[in-house]
């Protein structure tokens, strides 16, 4: 009992509380530019094919661990007054401002090379906020907080995503998309007050006196990536980063667009999918917290992998009855519960391979790997919808967790041999 009670007591905690609010900055931006800008899309007569391949506007996610050397370890003039995290995170979250204002304009009068453009463009400010907000909450937190923090960050980042998602899809149905997107940076511009009451994390930082381009070059660049691959297996881990949520990509990257192509209206999806689904995701990041906290990561990474897999199922349900509003909510329920379990069981797993000298530039490479899936991949995933049908296309996306639970069995079995080879030398 008193095991119960000091886990749930953490989630209360102050720190935990400003990691809360900081999830909710890295996840305003994210439906903006994903599952948002595709129903506008749609609603402006762009193929399936185009829409799918608009996956790609988040590649920045994928390679943000080219730049997070420069903000793990560069000053910005002035701003660095308020610490080496926060500094940054003033400067990605007015970008962000900018970036939504000018893809709601040329959005607004059909521009799709300008929309690409901006859409990429506040991919990467998001990209390099998340490159700061990881190294934040990775630095700030204890071993044993990690579960929790992982788990409270997604709270906050799927409120951010209600209301950028859900409320511009009810804002949409009474106003312009580009005044929507209006309303939308203004509300980004708003954490960078969350930024302000955030204190930064008490890191050492090394001394840089008399340091030539090519010290600065190796401590880095090149000393973060060389401690990672001292790890064991380091190759297999990046593989199974890769996969782990990939199947839950592939098909997430057109849900918005699959359940308008059925007949459920913009309002119905907000209402349904966005806000009942909130809820039960985060019943879903309370439960992989708890998870992580009460038995061994390895097992809890099985237990997220196989829920995300059979997830996938009940769209293949939905597909075949169509636009039915009742059994929407338990397509919703089951997709978010499973979908938060693995996220915040997956999320505490990174955090634990980072080491904290390094942390911003270790946490983006590996970040940069787990959204492989949701940016290279899955942007093929409206050509599949064209020639297998929904129906086939999400039974299809459910066998894509063969990869992740291979390189599980894997690590399960070297690290089951690990131990048993470390109780024969203490023995």
């Amino acid at each position: 009992m008193n095991k119960f009670v000091s886990s749930i007591k953490v989630y209360f905690a102050r720190k935990i509380l400003i990691i809360l609010l900081l999830g909710f900055a890295s996840g305003m931006p994210l439906a903006l530019t994903a599952s948002v800008l595709k129903v506008w899309l749609l609603e402006n007569g762009i193929d399936i094919k185009t829409i799918g391949l608009f996956a790609l506007v988040g590649l920045p996610y994928t390679f943000k661990f080219a730049w997070a050397p420069l903000i793990d370890n560069l000053k910005i003039p002035v701003l660095h007054k308020l610490g080496r995290r926060r500094s940054w995170l003033i400067v990605t979250q007015f970008g962000l401002m900018f970036c939504l204002v000018g893809l709601g304009y040329y959005g607004t009068i059909g521009d799709l090379g300008y929309v690409s453009f901006y859409a990429v463009l506040t991919a990467f400010f998001s990209a390099s906020q998340d490159i700061v907000i990881d190294a934040y909450r990775v630095e700030s937190l204890r071993e044993d907080e990690q579960g929790a923090g992982a788990g409270i960050y997604i709270y906050g980042y799927r409120v951010a995503m209600l209301i950028s998602g859900a409320g511009s899809l009810f804002l949409a149905e009474i106003m312009d998309w580009g005044f929507v997107y209006l309303v939308m940076s203004g509300i980004v511009a708003l954490t960078s007050l969350v930024t302000i009451i955030a204190k930064e994390p008490l890191i050492k930082i090394r001394e840089r006196k008399d340091e030539t381009f090519f010290d600065w070059l190796k401590k880095s660049i090149i000393e973060p990536f060389a401690d990672f691959i001292k790890k064991d297996y380091w190759l297999v881990i990046l593989l199974f980063i890769v996969f782990y949520k990939f199947c839950d990509a592939f098909a997430g990257n057109l849900t918005s667009t699959f359940l308008r192509d059925i007949g459920f209206e913009k309002s119905q999806i907000a209402m349904v999918f966005k806000t009942f689904g909130l809820v039960a995701t985060l019943i879903g990041v309370l439960v992989g917290g708890l998870i992580v906290k009460s038995i061994s990561l390895i097992k809890a990474l099985w237990i997220g992998a196989i829920l995300q897999a059979i997830s996938n199922l009940i769209f293949v349900l939905q597909a075949s009855i169509g636009a039915n509003i009742k059994y929407l909510f338990l397509t919703v329920s089951v997709e978010n519960l499973t979908s938060g379990i693995g996220t915040s069981i997956f999320l505490a797993y990174l955090a634990t391979l980072c080491n904290k000298k390094y942390t911003a530039t270790q946490y983006a490479l590996l970040t940069s790997f787990a959204v492989v899936g949701r940016t290279f991949l899955a942007s093929s995933a409206g050509y599949f919808v064209a020639i297998l049908g929904w129906e086939r296309f999400f039974i299809f996306t459910t066998f894509m967790a063969i990869p992740s639970l291979i390189f599980l069995c894997w690590m399960t079995r070297c690290l089951n041999c690990k131990k048993v080879k470390l109780k024969i030398e203490n023995s």
